[in-house]
């Protein structure tokens, strides 16, 4: 069961062969991305490319959300970005890496229970800190970084704390109860003590069952998504949001009587 994929952004959108930094390739780049992620990952993701004056931001919502993951392309190739994005507002986590070069990677994990995602360089590290819940009402964001965990909605945002690990190599899961959210996952648990690597695979003691780790520092707990092969059509039901539908046809006028 292979759940846990990874994809070189450049590479898979076409552009390999391209090392050209300038506002007019960027944003061809940036827009090849879009294009790759909504064409291949339609049923999770939503990508919309934004240009603000030598920038060009390729964003990737969760599908029906204003929080994700984005990389930035800046024509000074020293500040080039990749990140979380807080409803609509975008944080940096990593630095100095770009698309030119093909140094960014995506990882995607889909489970039947939600879906993770990040970019990152070289490593994964604390670099991929998205988890999006699957709900009965779409995806629920929840977004890692340093020693604070955020819970997503359109309209709201919730921080909150993160406890420090007290024992690393030994896995103990309990109950997610989502905060100022009348939900309480049954197949994503607070992970306490699970193990150094993000997004590692786990099993715990006299269980078969595979989880995941997502966590943004080795030294706070994290969150653990239980592994399960989707259905073709489990995210369907998820409507877009940045996608605009099609305008209705204008009915024809009916003829004046004579």
């Amino acid at each position: 069961m292979d759940l846990r994929k990874t994809y070189n952004v450049v590479e898979c959108a076409g552009f390999a062969a391209n090392t050209i930094n300038s506002m007019d390739v960027n944003l061809a780049r940036g827009t090849a991305v879009q294009k790759w992620i909504n064409e291949n990952f339609a049923d999770i993701f939503e990508a919309v490319v934004e240009k603000t004056g030598s920038e060009v931001y390729t964003n990737v919502y969760l599908k029906g959300t204003t929080s994700g993951i984005y990389i930035q392309q800046h024509t000074n190739t020293n500040y080039n970005y990749t990140g979380i994005v807080h409803n609509c507002v975008r944080q940096v986590i990593l630095s100095g890496h770009h698309l030119f070069r093909n140094e960014v990677n995506l990882l995607v994990v889909k489970s039947k229970y939600g879906v993770i995602c990040g970019f990152y360089k070289d490593t994964i590290g604390g670099a991929v800190r998205v988890l999006g819940i699957k709900t009965a009402n779409g995806f629920l964001p929840i977004l890692f970084n340093g020693d604070k965990m955020y819970v997503m909605s359109l309209n709201s945002e919730r921080s909150i704390n993160l406890p420090l690990r007290s024992t690393i190599g030994n896995a103990y899961l309990a109950r997610f109860a989502v905060p100022l959210n009348d939900l309480v996952c049954e197949n994503v648990y607070w992970s306490m003590g699970v193990g150094a690597d993000n997004c590692g695979i786990f099993r715990v003691k006299g269980n078969d069952t595979e989880f995941i780790e997502l966590h943004s520092d080795v030294n706070y707990n994290g969150l653990a998504m239980k592994l399960e092969e989707p259905a073709d059509d489990e995210f369907s039901d998820i409507k877009n949001l940045w996608i605009k539908p099609a305008e209705p046809a204008e009915e024809e006028p009916e003829d004046a009587e004579e």
